[in-house]
């Protein structure tokens, strides 16, 4: 057993010192073996593991790690790690779909965030979503669900923290998630 797959045997270890060491250890290396182990790694109950396995993520520099990190900048312990490794990897990671449906969830964070820099942070990273966005937005009304196959409208949401937005969802099921570029 080499020196990396021994590390990823320890991201599993009963302490969490000894998988935070293991992050440490493979952000050092930087191989993409590690890729999965640290994308779990992600979901641990102690935030040192999980801002360690971030930062390994962000130098081994796969796209497969995109989509959870983005799910990481939930957590409050984790979220300056998780930007740092987007950033990394995908500087335009907000004009992924994936960005796009993280948004209900950043306002939510948004609205009882207590950290000033990471509201201004969450604030400019909404608009830049949005505007990556502006073509789908403006198409709505030849969006069509792939759930329930009707059209989508456009609705305006009032955000707290915001000036009114435009949002398209579907006209059935009230989802923006499943739409879909229809016939005009």
């Amino acid at each position: 057993m080499n020196k990396v797959e021994k590390l990823i045997r320890e991201l599993r270890d009963k302490d969490w010192r000894v998988r935070w060491d293991a992050a440490l250890a493979l952000r050092e290396i930087g191989d993409e073996r590690a890729v999965e182990p640290l994308i779990n790694a992600l979901r641990d109950g102690y935030s040192e593991v999980c801002r360690a396995a971030a930062e390994a993520l962000g130098k081994i520099g796969d796209k497969k790690a995109i989509e959870p990190l983005i799910i990481a900048l939930r957590s409050l312990f984790v979220r300056y790690a998780a930007i740092e490794a987007l950033k990394k990897i995908e500087p335009e990671w907000h004009k992924t779909e994936v960005a796009k449906k993280q948004v209900p969830e950043f306002v939510k964070i948004l609205v009882k965030a207590k950290d000033e820099k990471y509201c201004n942070y969450l604030k400019e990273l909404i608009e830049k979503i949005f505007l990556s966005h502006k073509l789908f937005l403006d198409s709505y009304p030849y969006l069509l669900c792939k759930n329930c196959m009707l059209r989508a409208k456009q609705r305006k949401v009032k955000l707290g923290l915001f000036k009114r937005w435009s949002y398209v969802v579907c006209c059935g099921c009230d989802t923006a998630e499943a739409l879909i570029i229809g016939i005009k």
